[in-house]
């Protein structure tokens, strides 16, 4: 699998220093549709008894997502459905002692008009299916309501059987209830032990805070997180706030500083913050301290970089795992931030997903995302940094320094990023020219050897191709103008005549051909007859005669159009039927025989398909595989991405407005790898080798924006 990192580059081009990167990207996985809702929580373990762990999510089922072993697992889940009944934030243990491992949560059971609530159990059968759930009340006047909070498995009483801990509030009072186990799957009367005032909130942690080999709870309420400490029996007495945090959305607790005394970290909404409150071993605590990490609504703690100290893992708010390492003394270094799909707010797991490989992250919201450890550092998806307004990419040595630039048409103008070979910071900042600019297209436009830039300007109304020829230092020459007399909307360059001279062609099908001074010709509409105009036009030599042939998505055709060049300007037109709507269009080699193939990207109602049109050799093509994949988007690009000399496609990704990487494998298919990038809808994007990789030597770090930063993929593959 390519192995990413991601790097960014800032608005004002000051950056952080960015530790190697150590995670893999992340694999989502769809947990909607399958039987209900599934909003219930999330737990890693091995529903199906082959020793692999699972993603187990509930809410009105169960599902079960089979774990493969190597940090992923099937896309299609094992379904257990509740019926009447609903299961919220689980915990999970072998209750029964049968080999096989059980849930346990917030159980409800709708009872005609009315609700009964208390702790649901359901029992593994130790093939992803559970059994039907059993309820045990929750000690109160039965609630209108009841707002169910975590759920824990410890054994409270000393018997060496594991009993159930839940907080929550109801219309008729809130605390903590909890459920002596039986040891055969079964749990005694609830025992409630009462809030004194106001509403508990939603989360525990349950650590031995007071030194009395009993366990104790840190439990949130509405103005931060107060102790409860245990008596051995089930009961519990409400202590005092240790900390003042309103909107406490998570807490954890572990030895944060290594003096063998448990300690507290408090996560809250709207904070930029986490709260460390560190214990004196006797049910004291020191003064609470703050340590930056961001706006979360989970919190864990795990030993992230295997040096025997804690460190933070949050989720939720902004939908991106943020870890903080600890140093050991409770305080922690600044967070890292890696992309997931949705903010998780149905849960945050660690687990070691490929017994042996580390902690992974797991986190649940809309979708769940897989964050896979592949080293002892950090993380995969990068840092988000601003750079207003960014929007289409381009590369090339602007600067003849022989190492790749971006030239990235921003709402201040075009900005030129200057390459610098390095990984970690792979660009400084270069000059702005031309405010207001459209998307930028190079070549070299008056034979110079200097790249140059074609870019679109205007309004719907009025349309027009500037040319701005490079001055080999990154500046620019004043523009040639010239307009087009259609609502063009993305270029190609290419020379269709094979006369050394770079034409421009719009994607609505206007071809202007260059003069090779910097100037173009007036535009030549190539689809006469035709009403409306195609889609998206891209070029390359077909047919091995050393001109630029053209290829056009033509949805008022409902086809794809090859246009080969006569040489003179003119073309010899073939449409080929495609079914939906035709897009992005990427051209390389996907079968290995040595001739340019065709991806095309087609919405066909609810799928989306890369249609593979496999290339003759002499400009003509024969329809071949559909590529199936619910996340193509309209844009495809294609590189031998992890440089295994086949032919890989990345594709904007319709589900998480990130990049979908499928690794191809040499036959014209493809393998799904990697989502990449971060939630926010993608601008542009475009491929170079940024970091030193000799041509053919290492894989192509990928380059592109969403409206707000420029992201750099950083290509590990060798």
């Amino acid at each position: 699998m390519t192995k990413l990192a991601c790097l960014t580059v800032c608005a004002a081009f000051w950056c952080p220093s960015i530790p190697a990167q150590s995670f893999l990207a992340r694999q989502d996985y769809d947990p909607n549709g399958w039987g209900g809702p599934s909003s219930g929580g999330l737990a890693v373990f091995d529903a199906t008894g082959d020793g692999i762990p699972d993603l187990v999510v509930a809410g009105s089922a169960i599902l079960v997502f089979p774990g493969k072993g190597d940090g992923t697992f099937a896309e299609a889940p094992i379904v257990t459905l509740l019926g009447d009944y609903s299961l919220f934030n689980i915990a999970f243990a072998d209750l029964n002692h049968d080999g096989k491992i059980d849930l346990v949560g917030g159980g409800q059971f709708q009872n005609g008009y009315s609700l009964v609530y208390g702790l649901g159990v359901l029992l593994g059968n130790g093939d992803g299916t559970f059994g039907s759930m059993n309820i045990f009340p929750i000690n109160l006047i039965p609630p209108l309501f009841f707002e169910f909070g975590q759920c824990v498995l410890v054994d409270l009483n000393d018997d060496g059987i594991l009993d159930a801990v839940m907080v929550g509030s109801s219309s008729s009072g809130s605390g903590v209830q909890a459920w002596l186990g039986s040891g055969d799957g079964g749990f005694g009367a609830a025992i409630a032990s009462p809030a004194s005032a106001g509403a508990v909130g939603y989360w525990l942690a349950v650590a031995d805070f007071n030194g009395d080999g009993k366990p104790d709870l840190a439990v949130t309420d509405v103005t931060g997180v107060q102790v409860w400490l245990g008596d051995g029996t089930g009961h519990f007495t409400q202590g005092p706030n240790v900390a003042d945090e309103a909107n406490t959305t998570g807490v954890a607790a572990g030895d944060l500083n290594r003096d063998g005394f448990a300690d507290i970290v408090i996560v809250a909404e709207f904070r930029e913050h986490a709260t460390i409150v560190l214990g004196n071993g006797d049910g004291t605590f020191q003064p609470p301290t703050h340590t930056p990490l961001g706006d979360a609504l989970w919190v864990a703690l795990g030993d992230i970089n295997a040096d025997g100290i804690p460190d933070l893992v949050a989720d939720g708010a902004a939908p991106g795992a943020l870890v903080a390492l600890g140093n050991g003394d409770g305080t922690f270094q600044r967070p890292q931030q890696w992309y997931v799909s949705s903010p998780a707010n149905y849960g945050l797991a660690l687990a070691d997903l490929r017994n042996g490989g580390g902690l992974d992250i797991v986190t649940a919201g809309y979708n769940i995302s897989v964050l896979l450890h592949t080293g002892p550092a950090t993380f995969m998806e990068g840092i988000p940094y601003p750079l207003s307004g960014a929007g289409c990419v381009a590369a090339a040595d602007f600067n003849g320094d022989g190492k790749p630039d971006v030239a990235v048409n921003m709402s201040s103008g075009f900005q030129i990023l200057f390459g610098t070979g390095e990984a970690e910071a792979p660009f400084t900042a270069g000059p702005i020219t031309q405010a207001g600019a459209g998307c930028g297209y190079t070549g070299d436009f008056n034979n110079d050897g200097i790249p140059d830039l074609a870019v679109l300007e205007g309004n719907p109304s009025e349309i027009y191709i500037d040319l701005f020829l490079g001055n080999g230092d990154g500046t620019f020459q004043a523009p040639f103008s010239i307009s087009v007399p259609s609502d063009a909307g993305e270029l190609a360059v290419g020379d269709v005549r094979g006369n050394g001279m770079v034409d421009v062609i719009t994607n609505t099908g206007d071809l202007l051909l260059g003069n090779g001074d910097g100037t173009l010709q007036p535009a030549v509409y190539l689809f006469p007859g035709q009403s409306d105009s195609p889609y998206y036009v891209a070029a390359a030599d077909l047919n091995g005669d050393g001109k630029t042939d053209l290829i056009f998505s033509n949805p008022p055709a409902d086809a794809v159009s090859v246009l080969i060049s006569n040489g003179d300007g003119t073309f010899q037109r073939t449409d080929y039927p495609v079914d939906g709507y035709p897009a992005y269009i990427a051209i390389a080699d996907f079968n290995g025989d040595g001739i340019l193939d065709l991806a095309v990207a087609d919405e066909s109602g609810t799928l989306s398909y890369a249609l593979i049109f496999l290339g003759n050799g002499d400009g003509a093509f024969t329809p071949g595989t559909a590529v199936e994949n619910n996340a193509i988007g309209f844009e495809l690009f294609a590189a031998d991405f992890n440089n295994d000399g086949k032919a890989d496609l990345a594709s904007s990704n319709t589900l998480g407005d990130d990049v979908l990487m499928l690794l191809g494998n040499g036959d014209a298919t493809f393998t799904e790898s990697a989502l990449l990038g971060g939630p926010v809808p993608i601008g542009g994007y475009t491929a170079a080798r940024l970091h030193g990789q000799e041509s053919g030597k290492g894989g192509l770090d990928i380059i592109l924006t969403n409206g707000s930063k420029l992201l750099v993929l950083i290509n590990l593959a060798q």
